[in-house]
């Protein structure tokens, strides 16, 4: 999945074609252009985040979501989340972890260097964030259930440092299924346990294994 571009999850996310629309950034005729990390903005009052909800799925693009502007710049969003973002779910469901996002059509532009997504100046733009299932037992979560942001589990955050910093890293390369199982193991989940409601291949636990071994600080 990396870059999310053709997302999978073992049957059980939702798949999106992500095109790259290569744009200049020299400014623009309506306004300051401010380049800036979702988290960041967030913080800074820029950008609120409202009405993220479920898919169906547990991997991939299954995490839906509006961004409100409250900026007189256009913000463009990195479309890789600087530190992985934990949300909580208000119902029975799972929890998710997301690690990037893009626009919701899975669109998002790029300058040759860097990939975000724009936000006019008070616009409301719908996006969708790649995100995994933080809890095994749980059920997938829909678009009934709502989520918030939330401070990180202790006992996800290493490895989903890794798993980010792995996507980033190879971004031309389907890493759905890897993430997924990546984030399960770490919990200590058995592959044979995992079988049972998420397919993989021998291909995707090298991967997986590969990713574990990663170094978050890239």
């Amino acid at each position: 999945m990396g870059n999310g571009r053709g997302l999978s999850g073992g049957g059980v996310s939702i798949g999106a074609v992500l095109v790259a629309v290569a744009v200049g950034l020299a400014g623009t005729a309506y306004g300051q252009t401010i380049m800036v990390g979702l988290q960041e903005a967030m913080a800074r009052g820029e950008v609120a985040l409202e009405s993220v909800s479920g898919t169906g799925g547990s991997s991939g693009t299954v995490l839906e979501g509006q961004l409100v502007s409250q900026s007189r710049a256009f913000l463009e969003i990195d479309v890789w989340l600087g530190v992985p973002m934990y949300f909580r779910n208000s119902g029975r469901g799972q929890n998710m972890v997301a690690t990037q996002l893009y626009g919701r059509d899975g669109s998002y532009l790029s300058d040759g260097e860097r990939e975000f997504i724009r936000v006019a100046p008070g616009a409301r733009l719908p996006i969708i964030f790649v995100a995994y299932c933080a809890d095994f037992d749980k059920e997938n979560p829909t678009a009934a259930e709502v989520f918030a942001v939330a401070p990180m589990r202790a006992e996800i955050d290493l490895v989903m440092r890794r798993i980010a910093a792995y996507e980033r890293a190879h971004s031309e390369v389907e890493t759905t299924v890897a993430a997924q199982l990546a984030l399960w193991v770490a919990q200590e989940l058995g592959l044979e346990d995992i079988r049972q409601k998420f397919a993989f291949t021998a291909a995707d636990v090298a991967m997986m294994e590969e990713m574990l071994r990663t170094d978050p600080g890239l």
